[in-house]
């Protein structure tokens, strides 16, 4: 048998749940010393994953590592597999860390989606999605799950998206109909007869617990395919369908985009434990809830300004008509929808550091006031390690907001976002119509920037909330000793 066929072969087993017969094959391999090194390092790290076996995921990532300092082979979507089981094993790993296990899975994932559509590598695109998930981003993660299944039903990337629908809705009032759409992706799953075991006992598990707790009528209900949108070329039905298609409302079921529910800005914190010695003028809950009510006009005023920029139906000539403006001779824009658009991204930024000040009052962390902001809440005094309060915590919506926050750090898919604001800030951005400069933007390149950071910092105060709900619950556990509902059931690693 050629080698290749014996990795089919091994990699049929280990799908079929016989990890023994794939892990007889790898020794096999390895002992005839198997030329194709690359082949061997992704057989060790995907046994070892299923069979738990630390010593053969690190033995793949040091064959990758390897490869990626020897040789000029593409081993990112591997190396990222390998740092992505690396973390699941490890149950006592803490999220938050200066090693963070899964920011280097992502980083390496998102480098290959970069240059391979879904259709070439869906498993990319559902472990990017598991990885997102497992930090804490799940309406980030739910977008690559939806990227696979707008070319094709596959299996695993339903079983996945049901998982990560299901411990979701926990989190929202209105869970319903997210629950249902869970259900509903694990029963098409299952309606494939060549769905891998793990992946049917999975669904099957969750089947059975979602009709344990719904009854058949709201089961059995049709999910609306499409939500009605405003037709009207008037100025509200643009900003609904302008915040429909970029999926900047401020709510949690925004991204299903269903029901009326998708529509409005409607996160609030639902309840805090307060001690009873608290006035109304020292309330925490009451201090915390108009912390919220700021960062969140600021976001509903910051995208104003951004849906206006784009509006046509108004013309807005008219504030810049008496504004003498310097010929730089550089093809620099200068007009009033641009300057709405630095003022939104300006504004936008600025509320990541209102939410760094949010973190400081409720979880108490200490910071001074100087240094309570989006880059340096996560440290301690002299800035070098992290936080011990901040890593201890374990919060899914506290690692969501840091991953954020590394995003935009030096040599990070977002750093530029970062470069953008410091410019706006510090000296000036040139939006010209012909770039002759790196930094230069061009208006339809920064339009789409402002857009990308609008859904990040709304992606962000939503994380807040849930930051706010898990600790709470948390609190709840343990003056009660009661225990919120999960099914402590994983992602399942591809």
């Amino acid at each position: 048998m050629y080698n290749e066929d014996l990795v089919n072969k091994a990699y049929d087993y280990l799908n079929n749940g016989q990890v023994d017969f794939s892990e007889k094959i790898l020794e096999k391999l390895k002992d005839e010393k198997f030329e194709f090194k690359y082949q061997i390092g992704a057989l060790l790290i995907d046994i070892g994953s299923v069979s738990k076996n630390m010593d053969y995921v690190d033995e793949g990532i040091e064959i990758f590592e390897d490869l990626k300092e020897s040789t000029n082979i593409n081993v990112n979507y591997n190396l990222a597999n390998g740092y992505f089981a690396k973390f699941v094993l490890n149950k006592n790993n803490y999220l938050i860390k200066d090693d963070h296990l899964l920011f280097k899975a992502k980083k390496l994932y998102r480098e290959e989606i970069n240059h391979t559509p879904p259709q070439e590598n869906p498993d990319l695109y559902i472990n990017l999605a598991n990885t997102y998930n497992y930090i804490g981003r799940t309406i980030d993660g739910l977008e690559y799950y939806e990227k696979v299944l707008d070319i094709s039903k596959d299996s695993r990337a339903l079983v996945n998206k049901g998982i990560a629908l299901y411990q979701y809705s926990f989190f929202t009032k209105d869970y319903l109909v997210i629950l249902k759409d869970a259900y509903n992706c694990f029963k098409l799953a299952l309606e494939n007869s060549g769905l891998y075991s793990d992946f049917r006992a999975i669904s099957e598990e969750y089947v059975n617990i979602i009709e344990e707790n719904l009854n058949e009528e709201i089961l059995n209900q049709e999910i609306p395919a499409d939500l009605q949108r405003p037709s009207g070329d008037e100025f509200e039905g643009f900003m609904i369908n302008f915040c429909l298609d970029n999926k900047l409302y401020l709510n949690l079921c925004n991204f299903c985009q269903r029901c009326e529910n998708s529509i409005g800005d409607t996160i609030v914190i639902d309840n805090m434990i307060v001690e009873t010695k608290y006035g109304l003028e020292d309330d925490p809950f009451l201090i915390l809830s108009s912390y919220l009510n700021q960062i969140k006009m600021d976001y509903v005023s910051a995208r104003f300004l951004l849906i206006l920029s784009q509006y046509e139906g108004i013309d807005l000539d008219f504030i810049t008509k008496n504004v003498f403006i310097i010929n730089t001779l550089n093809y620099e824009e200068n007009d009033i929808r641009i300057q709405l658009l630095k003022n939104s991204f300006t504004n936008l930024f600025n509320i990541l550091d209102k939410i760094a000040y949010f973190i400081n009052d409720y979880l108490e962390i200490g910071k001074s006031s100087k240094k309570a902001d989006f880059r340096h809440i996560w440290f301690n005094s002299k800035g070098s390690k992290i936080n011990k309060k901040i890593e201890s915590l374990n919060n899914p919506g506290l690692n969501a907001l840091y991953d954020i926050y590394l995003d935009f750090e030096y040599g990070n898919e977002k750093e530029y976002l970062r470069n953008i604001r410091n410019s706006l800030t510090h000296k000036f951005l040139r939006i010209s119509f012909i770039k002759l400069n790196e930094e230069d933007r061009t208006i339809e390149e920064f339009t789409k920037d402002t857009i990308e950071l609008a859904k990040i910092v709304k992606n962000a105060i939503i994380y807040l909330i849930r930051l706010v709900k898990v600790h709470e619950d948390f609190k709840y556990k343990k003056i009660d000793g009661k225990t919120v509902h999960q099914l402590n059931a994983d992602l399942i690693k591809l």
